[in-house]
């Protein structure tokens, strides 16, 4: 096999890899508080689009003193 086949290949594994499910895993919301709560360099990052930032609101994390990091994961026009 040609090196330049062989690097695409791996390449597009490693990718599937790091884009998979069970690399990320399911955190309960009491453990995502807890660790907001807990760690000085935590942060919650909403990924939700303006238009749900909107009509549902932003997470309110002024009792620990922190604001959640806001970035729209697709825009509408």
């Amino acid at each position: 096999m040609q090196p330049a086949k062989m690097w695409r290949r791996r390449w597009r594994r490693s990718v599937v890899e790091v884009h998979s499910p069970a690399v990320i895993p399911a955190i309960s919301v009491d453990d995502v508080w807890a660790r907001l709560k807990s760690d000085s360099g935590s942060v919650l990052i909403d990924v939700r689009t303006i238009a749900e930032w909107a009509y549902v609101g932003l997470p309110d994390l002024s009792s620990i003193g922190k604001r959640p990091v806001l970035v729209e994961w697709q825009g509408f026009s």
